[in-house]
């Protein structure tokens, strides 16, 4: 039976963690959206850090958008070689990743990063550089999200990479991919070289956007760490689409304010009815 065990109202939001006193399984809730279930958030996080590692060249530094649960930063430690810094608008959040159970699933990832608590949109105007900025955000549900998958934001982070600079955001469930071609577009109107990719969840297909700053970057399909779920052989297949998708991401324009609302709403109606809270 899942079972509320934290419950704190910060800030900017209400957190949430819930434990199946069954199975152990964990998932992290904000404003009773999820964030994460642990039976399959590996697989979303696998892909969000490791594919745009194959297409980083001798990356030292990392700076992750969002990624206040560690999940990410987990997968990013894996190589020893990088610095990582997370970026999260809210430190309750740190705060309740930092305890069991959620620490037992980032494996205590938290307390071997740097950690910066500002607005990501205002952090990526001004400041250093880095070889990798990973965006590990909410779905966009309002403008506040809105702005940080807006053609902008993006162009303020392609100015914060250096030369060989690797970019990748997460894009929504792409079961229809009608917000992550919108996310695409965006995302291809600053970047010379754009991917999107999917990995399939345990009952939805989530999408991933990619973008190099150098267009002679390629994948490098040897994949130097252990993981759970992706591998080598699955690579291609994961930037494949059928042609209706090829077709929206074909039509796609880009917004300089993310706009996707009815999507979203339709989003919402559809997915997550897993877990509810009083």
């Amino acid at each position: 039976m899942w079972k509320c065990v934290i419950r704190v109202r910060s800030q900017f939001q209400l957190i949430e963690v819930f434990e199946d006193d069954e199975t152990g399984f964990v998932a992290l809730l904000l404003n009773r959206e999820l964030q994460f279930y642990s039976a399959n958030e590996y697989r979303y996080h696998e892909a969000l850090a490791h594919v745009p590692m194959m297409f980083a060249r001798n990356a030292k530094k990392v700076l992750i958008l969002g990624g206040g649960d560690g999940l990410l930063a987990r997968e990013l430690l894996k190589y020893p070689e990088l610095e990582i810094t997370i970026c999260d608008i809210d430190p309750e959040v740190v705060a309740v990743c930092r305890e069991e159970p959620v620490k037992k699933i980032n494996q205590g990832s938290l307390e071997k990063v740097n950690l910066i608590y500002h607005d990501a949109y205002e952090l990526v105007k001004s400041g250093e550089k880095y070889d990798v900025i990973i965006a590990d955000l909410p779905d966009p549900m309002c403008y506040s999200m809105d702005r940080l998958y807006s053609v902008e934001f993006y162009r303020n982070i392609y100015n914060r990479l250096n030369p060989d600079g690797v970019f990748c955001t997460q894009a929504m469930d792409c079961a229809m991919p009608i917000g992550t071609a919108q996310i695409y577009a965006n995302v291809r109107e600053v970047f010379p070289k754009v991917y999107a990719y999917h990995v399939q969840l345990i009952n939805y297909p989530h999408g991933f956007v990619l973008g190099v700053k150098n267009s002679s970057a390629v994948l490098n399909k040897e994949l130097k760490v252990e993981t759970k779920h992706i591998d080598e052989k699955m690579l291609a297949g994961m930037f494949l689409w059928g042609k209706e998708e090829r077709k929206i991401f074909e039509g796609a324009k880009p917004d300089s304010v993310f706009a996707s609302y009815a999507y979203q709403l339709a989003l919402r109606q559809r997915i997550y009815p897993l877990l509810k809270g009083d």
